[in-house]
């Protein structure tokens, strides 16, 4: 016999076990990877649901604006001056 026969007879009754065992929910020696998707696919998927979802209730899509929400210049004084107050009451408190 060659030694191809021989390894190919040994070896399909350990792939039948290693098949056996990963059917019975043991941790075979094949494992799978969770697929990765990237931001930009999920975000094209959910704009695509959006749009369908708003077609079949009778919306139109509208694109979401890019970015992070920008803060007016009179919000960002009123947090200042809110929070420089926090700090001077803070302040005449631990003195």
């Amino acid at each position: 016999m060659r030694l191809e026969n021989i390894l190919a007879e040994l070896r399909a009754p350990r792939d039948r076990l290693d098949n056996v065992i990963a059917a019975l929910g043991g941790s075979g020696s094949k494992t799978t990877r969770r697929r990765r998707m990237s931001a930009l696919a999920r975000r094209r998927i959910s704009e695509g649901m959006k749009k369908r979802w708003g077609a079949r209730q009778g919306h139109a899509a509208k694109p979401r604006a890019s970015g992070r929400r920008q803060m007016s210049a009179a919000g960002r004084k009123r947090i200042s001056e809110a929070q420089k107050a926090r700090w001077a009451k803070q302040r005449s408190a631990s003195a």
